[in-house]
């Protein structure tokens, strides 16, 4: 009982992952410190004002976005789920505008705790001046040797103040700004460790992040998957006769087998994605995350999809084999495979119906009482054919031959011939086919004069003024996609 609550356990944890909002969703419920309170800081884990140097930050972006006209906006979050900090980077910069419309000339740090991940995401306008090789030693230099050891809040400082440096000065090379420019700040050997507070200490523990526990995870995922599919296996080929008994038809059969095979399906492939997705991620970390999900839950789907119906056909030659219950005494009835004996078995018209093949013939034999029971069912060209009105039997065919072919100018004609295979009787009709038609275009669906409706309009305006409107938020930048990202 333990085991299945903790199997359903993790399937809740994989179905909440799965149902996680889009990194879009994420950012435009994050708060806009610009709209809010005036700062270009937004900081959940409230690092930055326990060590007093949230304020000190601010009026250095402040007096750079008033001399430069530059914007930099800092965040900091505890966790961002399963997002991947890069794509969320993107999206609060579109979210928010970051830099000046027409210029792009805006930055944003994301600093995700839980992931040990910091991303520097730049506007167009930047990309000549912080490409992506100055970014990433940006964070391989000046920040990263302060957040291995702790001290967050000095790393974030040196960040900011060597970035101020660069673009005050334009006219310098960011290169040699980076190897000659020193801050009064401390070594990070030196520098103070960030006080952290109780409720953001679980998302920077080590074990919180272990990649051991990911790799442990994923091996409870790929197990449970594969369980899965073993007790589906189980439960259909050792209770086969059950089933034959139960669901004597094929349809009744496919009825109760289709919601099964989708329930055991879908289980299977959320488990086994999941389980390759964590496993993937223990190594990887989330560079790779999406693609992982998206090709592992393909290929898994597919594979799945195969051995599903694989499992389908082999169940359904069992179930043709499968003993039932005689119906005079109820003890088991075994089919007779042997072809001359189903054959002796059957009288005239019933060989007629086989060999055509509009119905089948299957015959159990009772093991205690002799008792033969001939089940008949429909045969491969069972809906080919339609009952003679003489002999009754389901026996008749159609055959059509074209006498002459439809025009534009003239309708054709062809004849149907209807014929008995059992009686012999036959008959000819002749059908009309209708002539060609052309086909017509409105001219009115070719006119090229174009004015917008005023829904769109409407909506244009809109828009422009809502991008417009940013005397109390950023200036309407857009993100160019630049930067760069670093683990600690």
């Amino acid at each position: 009982m333990k085991k299945v609550y903790s199997l359903f356990l993790i399937f809740c944890m994989q179905l909440s992952i799965f149902s996680q909002e889009s990194a879009n969703e994420f950012a435009r419920k994050l708060p806009n410190p610009r709209s809010r309170s005036g700062s270009w800081i937004l900081d959940q884990s409230k690092i930055l004002q326990n060590s007093g140097i949230e304020e000190n930050l601010n009026s250095i972006l402040d007096k750079l976005e008033k001399d430069t006209i530059n914007e930099i906006a800092l965040v900091i979050l505890p966790t961002i789920g399963i997002l991947t900090p890069k794509n969320l980077a993107t999206e609060i910069f579109q979210v928010w505008g970051i830099g000046k419309l027409g210029k792009d000339n805006g930055v944003l740090i994301l600093h995700v705790l839980d992931q040990r991940r910091i991303e520097i995401e730049t506007g167009y306008g930047m990309e000549g001046i912080l490409s992506d090789v100055i970014c990433k030693r940006l964070l391989e230099e000046r920040t990263i040797p302060y957040f291995k050891k702790g001290a967050f809040s000095t790393g974030h400082e040196s960040l900011l103040r060597t970035i101020d440096q660069i673009l005050r000065n334009k006219k310098e090379s960011p290169s040699s700004i980076l190897y000659t420019y020193k801050s009064n700040l401390l070594e990070p050997d030196k520098a103070l460790v960030d006080s952290i507070s109780e409720e953001i200490l679980p998302f920077l523990d080590s074990e919180y992040l272990s990649k051991k526990n990911w790799r442990l995870r994923s091996v409870y995922l790929l197990f449970s998957g594969l369980l899965l599919i073993i007790l589906y296996r189980f439960l259909l080929y050792k209770t086969t006769s059950y089933w034959k008994m139960k669901y004597e038809s094929y349809n009744d059969r496919l009825s109760f087998f289709t919601p099964l095979s989708v329930f055991a399906y879908g289980i299977t492939t959320i488990l086994l994605t999941a389980g390759i997705t964590s496993l993937v991620y223990s190594f990887l970390g989330t560079e790779y995350l999406s693609h992982t999900i998206f090709f592992s839950g393909v290929s898994i789907m597919v594979l799945t999809g195969r051995l599903v119906s694989k499992m389908y056909d082999k169940w359904e030659d069992f179930l043709s084999t499968a003993p039932r219950l005689c119906p005079k005494c109820k003890s088991k009835s075994f089919l007779i495979e042997d072809k001359n004996d189903i054959y002796r078995l059957l009288n005239e018209e019933e060989r007629f119906e086989q060999k055509i093949r509009s119905y089948s013939f299957a015959i159990y034999e009772c093991v205690k009482c002799k008792h033969l029971d001939k089940i008949k069912s429909q045969g491969t060209k069972f809906s080919t054919y339609t009952t003679c009105p003489k002999c009754n039997f389901l026996a008749t065919n159609y055959t059509y031959k074209i006498l002459k072919e439809a025009t534009y100018t003239e309708d054709g004609e062809e004849e149907k011939k209807k014929t008995c295979l059992k009686c012999g009787i036959s008959s000819k009709e002749k059908i009309r086919i209708p002539r060609k038609s052309k086909s017509s275009y409105s001219t009115s669906s070719t006119n090229t004069d174009y004015s917008p409706s005023p829904s769109n309009s409407s909506a244009s305006s809109s828009s422009s003024s809502s991008s417009s409107s940013s005397d109390d938020s950023f200036g309407g930048g857009s993100s160019g996609g630049g930067g760069a990202g670093s683990s600690y």
